[in-house]
């Protein structure tokens, strides 16, 4: 549930970053300077990347197919040097270009003019005192009186300019919204519908994620497959890995997020871990039990280990080098289970040597756990040893550990 509200929140994030962006400054765009690129840089043999520049921070820039543009030519946009006049024509107003190009490099002064029916149709759809500005604005996203009714008819009434704009900028369309409601989406907001954009869930994809098993999705969760790159692909290559007919959204996210591949999936039976569970995989991915790690665990001679005592074992850090230094010390093959005990309390090769150096060697594991849980270290076998107690057995010093009385005794 955690993981759906972080989701959740950073899709209501992205939205509102995008609406923000296009929240609009009081701004006179009335006239202005412009660039332009053509040609060979990038933006196609057909489309003209323009950028408009209105006072010192307002800046538009933009990629237009030429199509669009009225009055446009090849002709003067690849000459040496040659005058150029186009238009942008839109229902919200015209940007009329005049200046000059010279191979594919364009410069000029641009001036905008209102269209006057525009504002009285907009009125009418109950957007009224629109500034010049915001004209504009509606001019380069093609923000038309029908496009607004559309959406209207559609049930999205009374939005505020804001989220027009917003639908403009990344194609929230009628076409679209009637798509993604033939998939029985549900809760088709309008800041959802910009999500859904904003990471590219197109009707294609939620049709062909629904088709991969994961049955009818809600708007959230589509997005936030979307979010972590989970495809159809890779939903069908993770259910042929693991085994299984069936995913659900949920597990498809953890496997993403965490980084579970079709071919760790693969690998886990040549390892000795047969059928891994999404969870365990997870897990596995989560704690960093490796392909590499489990190799190492079998060129030790923990060859029939499974998903979860792996799993164990990282956890507490039970690593090859662990195992090596205690085999150094004498302790040759201990039981994955007593190697997490030892390691939950703390029995490291470093007081086990320490151990040594007091006279107390080869104390077995289960005597060693029981000595760290109730404290007895290095520090209290000297502190015994220094009140004349020797060659005190491993069982009283937790005796004496626990009960204390030996200060007592040594001092009457």
């Amino acid at each position: 549930m955690a993981a759906k509200r972080v989701l959740a929140g950073l899709a209501v994030i992205l939205v509102a970053g995008a609406i923000a962006a296009v929240a609009l400054k009081a701004q006179d765009h009335t006239s202005g300077d412009w660039r332009a690129e053509f040609g060979n840089f990038g933006s196609g043999p057909d489309c003209v990347y323009l950028q408009l520049r209105s006072g010192w921070d307002d800046n538009h820039g933009f990629t237009i197919d030429t199509s669009k543009l009225w009055g446009w030519s090849p002709t003067f946009a690849n000459a040496a040097k040659a005058d150029a006049k186009f238009e942008l024509r839109r229902d919200a107003g015209t940007i009329a270009f005049s200046g000059e190009f010279q191979n594919g490099l364009g410069v000029g002064h641009y001036t905008f003019s209102a269209n006057s029916e525009y504002v009285s149709g907009m009125k009418n759809l109950g957007y009224s005192n629109l500034t010049n500005d915001q004209l504009f604005s509606f001019t380069l996203h093609d923000l038309s009186r029908d496009f607004v009714q559309q959406m209207s008819a559609l049930g999205y009434k009374d939005l505020a300019l804001d989220q027009l704009v917003a639908f403009r900028i990344h194609d929230v369309s009628p076409d679209y919204v009637k798509a993604m409601r033939a998939l029985n989406l549900d809760d088709l907001t309008a800041d959802r519908l910009v999500a859904l954009r904003i990471h590219g869930a197109t009707p294609e994809y939620v049709k062909a994620m629904t088709e991969a098993g994961l049955g009818r999705l809600s708007t959230e969760q589509v997005t936030s497959l979307r979010i972590h790159g989970a495809t159809p692909d890779y939903v069908n290559a993770m259910k042929t890995a693991i085994g299984t007919k069936e995913l659900t959204v949920d597990q498809v996210l953890a496997m993403r997020i965490h980084g579970v591949t079709p071919e760790l999936a693969r690998e886990m039976p040549s390892l000795g871990v047969a059928h891994p569970t999404v969870d365990q995989l997870v897990e596995m991915k989560i704690h960093g039990a490796s392909p590499d790690y489990i190799h190492e665990l079998h060129d030790l001679g923990y060859t029939q280990l499974n998903a979860s005592q792996i799993v164990e074992m990282r956890i507490h850090g039970v690593s090859s080098d662990y195992i090596h230094e205690m085999r150094e010390l004498g302790y040759d093959h201990p039981s994955t289970e007593t190697l997490v005990n030892m390691r939950i309390h703390g029995v490291s090769p470093d007081y086990v040597r320490e151990l040594k150096d007091l006279g107390y060697d080869k104390v077995p594991l289960e005597k060693l756990v029981e000595m760290r849980i109730h404290g007895v270290n290095g520090s209290f076998i000297r502190d015994v040893q220094s009140h004349g107690y020797k060659n005190v057995s491993v069982d009283d010093l937790i005796d004496m550990r626990i009960h204390g009385g030996w200060r007592r005794t040594s001092m009457d």
